[in-house]
This record gives structure tokens, C-alpha cells and sequence, in this order.
């Protein structure tokens, strides 16, 4: 399975995403993967600033990168 995010990769957790201690900024980097089931993955997402790490799944997290 390909990765949609890449290790160190800044993200953004989308609007109307709530997470207990998600910082309001909501921007972080990608610091682990894992799969979920056969189509999907979730992210360890470290927020810029804070040592604060949560996982989410792939379709609440949007690319930073002009490219992505």
C-alpha cells in the first residue's frame, strides 16, 4: 500500500476534526504510520510547537505542501 503522507511531511487536521489536547493551530508533521484495514492508514501527527502526538486516519489529515 502506498503511503499517502510521508514521514515528516507538515499537515493539517480538517475542519470540524476534534481531538482531546489537538492544539488550535492544528498543524503538525507526521512523524509514524500504520495500516488500518486493506485501503486505509492511520498517522501519529507530532504538533509544530507542542510534544503532543495523536493519530488519525488518513481522511481527516490535508497536506501542507504546495505539491500535495
Amino acid at each position: 500500500m502506498s503511503m499517502k503522507f510521508k514521514h515528516g511531511e507538515m499537515v493539517r487536521i480538517k475542519p470540524n476534526t476534534h481531538q482531546e489536547r489537538m492544539p488550535e493551530h492544528r498543524v503538525g508533521i507526521v512523524v509514524d504510520s500504520e495500516n488500518g484495514n486493506a485501503h486505509t492508514k492511520f498517522y501519529n501527527v507530532m504538533f509544530v510547537g507542542t510534544e503532543i502526538v495523536l493519530k488519525f486516519h488518513e481522511m481527516f489529515l490535508e497536506s501542507m505542501n504546495e505539491s500535495g
